[in-house]
């Protein structure tokens, strides 16, 4: 795995660009990724670990060099310098302390003008120590920030950090690498359930009317909340209902239940949807190191659903599954490397021109899938209780939902920015997610 020397000056790609122009100070475009330990960590352990870490992943040593300059675009420059500190510690005596202490760590902005691009926090609890881990989303994505991760605590073991033997600052231009002919669409691919538009741009093109969610706060207060949910494995099996249409995966039981809830929340609300929306990440990596290299290598996809999908889990589940199958599918990953340069170009035209909050995506859906092994931190750091993961939630959407698997527990994190919902609605917002959610896994039964 190349290092990157020092002074090194390498381009940006597009998705890179793209987070880091919807990067505000009232709302980071940041990953979280959190272990909940049994045991403790060592302060002094951990702070030398992550500069080790740091010194394997040349993008945890990028910083902004040069902003675009018309058809040229901005630069990263590898430091190749010990990483700055980027460790700090608290001490918290409940888990309502360890809320507050969250949402204020992942509401402050990562500055990227020096490297390197992420923070950790080590929350000391009486029944053992959480570790936070934010990062700013133009030099990682939710896998490459747990692949970090892992890198600091091998570090923290001493324990040997094997890395696959690639070029992680080549890899970023997957479409040089593992790009075909860019196709014209699947065979037979339905006018709705196809998604019509680019998968690899951050930024939506306008496609006619969509809604977003119906806001429910007292005021409009900078920063983000968080809601976790921890939901047994038997709760997520379908079950109690004949197997209707494509068969579904986990995610697509919660892009369908995700749909739902905006739908009936915005009901309530006096605000009924018309077409929705929701972005989904794209994992890019090769199936052989697929959860390696601590980067951005990450397309996105709209999966969306009209007002007559959504009346029935039984034509709302297959919409899903048709969608997420071709967003999978070896087309729709050649098509997602290949976009045009003039489509590149557009969507940074409009995401400079309209913002974030130009945009008509209604929320995010973020699946790091079942963690097989977690970071682990040795005897005196105890067993991993809990994995938590968000994707930032820029306005307008507002709102993200992570979810990792470990152990028999999916585990959930609802984020929203404070400009959407107060806590209790977000709690409120939660609960019908979570009803939404078991009716899907009983075939439909609200």
């Amino acid at each position: 795995m190349r290092q990157g020397s020092a002074g090194d000056l390498i381009p940006y790609v597009l998705t890179e660009e793209l987070l880091h122009l919807i990067d505000r100070p009232d709302e980071p475009a940041s990953i979280q990724v959190e272990l909940r330990l049994s045991g403790t960590i060592d302060e002094g352990k951990l702070r030398s670990a992550v500069a080790t870490a740091v010194a394997v992943h040349p993008m945890a040593q990028a910083s902004r060099a040069a902003g675009r300059v018309l058809l040229r675009p901005p630069r990263w420059r590898i430091e190749g310098r010990r990483a700055a500190e980027v460790v700090r510690s608290q001490d918290l005596g409940s888990d309502a302390e360890l809320s507050a202490a969250r949402a204020e760590f992942y509401s402050r902005p990562i500055g990227l003008q020096t490297a390197p691009g992420l923070r950790l926090l080590l929350a000391r609890r009486r029944d053992g120590d959480s570790l936070l881990l934010n990062v700013h989303h133009a030099i990682m994505d939710g896998v490459g920030s747990l692949r970090f991760l892992h890198s600091v605590a091998r570090a923290y073991r001493g324990r040997p950090d094997p890395v696959p033997a690639v070029d992680p600052l080549a890899m970023r231009d997957l479409g040089a690498h593992f790009g075909g002919p860019r196709p014209s669409g699947p065979p037979g691919a339905g006018r709705v359930d196809v998604p019509t538009g680019a998968p690899s741009l951050i930024v939506d093109l306008p496609t006619g009317k969509r809604s977003l969610i119906a806001p429910d706060r007292e005021r409009e207060d900078p920063g983000y909340g968080f809601v976790h949910l921890a939901l047994p494995s038997d709760f997520l099996r379908p079950r109690d209902a004949p197997h209707v249409g494509p068969p579904s995966t986990l995610n697509d039981r919660l892009l369908a239940s995700l749909h739902l809830t905006i739908d009936s929340w915005n009901a309530e609300h006096g605000n009924p949807c018309r077409k929705l929306a929701v972005m989904m990440p794209v994992n890019l990596r090769p199936p052989d190191w697929r959860h390696e290299v601590a980067a951005n290598l990450i397309t996105t996809a709209l999966i969306e659903s009209t007002p007559v999908q959504r009346s029935a889990v039984g034509l709302l589940l297959p919409a899903m599954v048709r969608q997420t199958r071709w967003v999978k599918s070896r087309a729709a990953f050649a098509s997602a490397l290949n976009p045009p340069p003039w489509l590149q170009l557009l969507s940074l035209a409009l995401l400079g021109v309209r913002g974030v909050r130009g945009t008509s995506m209604a929320a995010t859906l973020s699946n790091l899938g079942r963690i097989d092994g977690p970071p682990d931190f040795g005897r005196e750091a105890g067993e991993v209780e809990a994995v938590w993961f968000s994707p930032p939630a820029p306005m307008a959407m507002g709102l993200s939902l992570g979810a990792a698997g470990w152990r028999n527990h999916l585990h959930l994190v609802l984020r929203y920015r404070r400009a959407l919902f107060s806590d209790e609605a977000a709690g409120r917002f939660a609960g019908c997610f979570v009803d939404a959610l078991r009716g899907v896994c009983r075939g439909g039964a609200m």
